[in-house]
């Protein structure tokens, strides 16, 4: 028996029946009594290499079927049955390109199976044809990619955390596995590798809220889609991009998202990934890097949330910088706990500094404090440094 599945779709259940026990010696046969049905069985069920569908069926006849199924199996060669009163409307079908193939009724089963075997070898041509295409480009962009690491490593070598935090929250929101998602966490990152250091280091050490940190993600990504939209096929991703600065985290997820819902749930999770790599990357701890995120994506579902903390727990823990209290500043983020020489604790490893909590600390703690050297996470210290030696 092939492994090659099809679908009969068509309104004499006697016929289909009859159909299916002669044809499930050599093909896993399914079957749907109506356009409605089958439409139903594609958008549920893995693809059909062939679909042999009638064309004389109440409420929607096999042109009409055909015209709603394609945009669900866009790789599917679809074989009519037809009359003799429909021969116009089928030779139409079939110089348009809905139809490989049509069959007068009745058909013998020797010509049906002849079709079929014909129908299967069309697809399997046109898939191999795509995949092969499809392999090559991929190979070709991870190239690219690959070449853009050894010149920017501190920008592209974040690019597999970020896929992994991306495919995570696909897997957690139910989307399907789309390459633009995975070819964004690459591809995105062109951008972001051409800011000046200091920029690159406000998006790494600021809270993504901030305006400044807004101003830089919208220009690397703008500056990512032009990149991008220059390479054809890529115009998916190259509207993630753009959309990704907008978002507030509300989207939609289909079982056969459009291209548009493929854009707008993409750049949903590249955002919600660079962003959260970068709170990690800062030494900001889970809880407030979950309360920084909902800032900027205050409609993100909670199942994302729970995706990133479960996700890329291996990033690099920032290395220590002991500064004097009166340098603290805001934005930077504590490597470990305040505490008072009495053992109680003020502020948490993690935590960023606020204008609040200086005040806290620098006015109504100051002679209380175990220690008036504290020690804050280095990429924090570096942004200060950095954003002083470009004034």
């Amino acid at each position: 028996m092939s492994n090659q599945r099809i679908l009969l779709v068509d309104d004499e259940e006697a016929l289909l029946n009859a159909l299916r026990r002669r044809l499930t010696t050599k093909y896993d046969v399914s079957t749907a009594t109506s356009g409605r049905h089958a439409i139903s069985v594609l958008s549920e069920s893995p693809p059909f290499p062939v679909v042999v569908t009638d064309m004389r069926m109440p409420i929607m006849n096999g042109v009409e079927f055909i015209a709603n199924a394609r945009p669900l199996a866009p790789d599917t060669v679809f074989v009519m049955l037809t009359g003799n009163q429909d021969q116009a409307t089928a030779v139409a079908a079939l110089n348009e390109g809905h139809v490989f193939r049509f069959l007068n009724k009745p058909c013998d089963i020797d010509s049906l199976m002849r079709t079929i075997e014909a129908a299967i070898r069309h697809y399997e041509l046109t898939t191999a044809e795509k995949v092969l295409l499809h392999k090559t480009f991929v190979g070709a962009v991870s190239v690219l990619t690959d070449v853009l690491e050894l010149v920017q490593p501190e920008v592209f070598s974040q690019a597999p955390r970020i896929e992994s935090l991306i495919d995570a929250m696909r897997a957690a929101c139910g989307a399907s596995d789309r390459w633009e998602f995975r070819m964004s966490a690459r591809l995105g990152l062109m951008g972001f590798a051409m800011l000046p250091p200091a920029d690159r280091l406000t998006l790494q050490s600021a809270p993504p809220s901030d305006p400044k940190s807004q101003r830089v993600f919208a220009q690397a990504t703008a500056t990512s889609a032009r990149l991008i939209e220059r390479i054809p096929r890529l115009e998916t991703l190259g509207q993630i991009m753009r959309l990704a600065p907008n978002l507030t985290g509300a989207c939609k997820v289909s079982p056969s998202p459009a291209n548009d819902e493929v854009a707008t749930l993409g750049a949903m999770f590249f955002r919600a990934a660079v962003h959260w790599t970068n709170l990690k990357l800062a030494g900001v701890s889970q809880k407030c890097a979950c309360e920084e995120l909902k800032q900027v994506l205050p409609n993100l579902p909670l199942v994302l949330f729970d995706a990133l903390m479960k996700t890329c727990q291996d990033l690099p823990v920032p290395e220590p910088m002991e500064v004097q209290l009166h340098e603290l500043r805001e934005g930077m983020v504590l490597y470990e706990d305040i505490v008072t020489v009495d053992d109680v604790r003020l502020l948490r490893k993690g935590q960023r500094l606020s204008t609040a909590t200086l005040e806290k600390l620098c006015c109504h703690y100051r002679e209380h404090l175990a220690s008036r050297v504290i020690r804050v996470c280095a990429t924090s210290r570096q942004e200060e440094s950095a954003l002083a030696c470009s004034v």
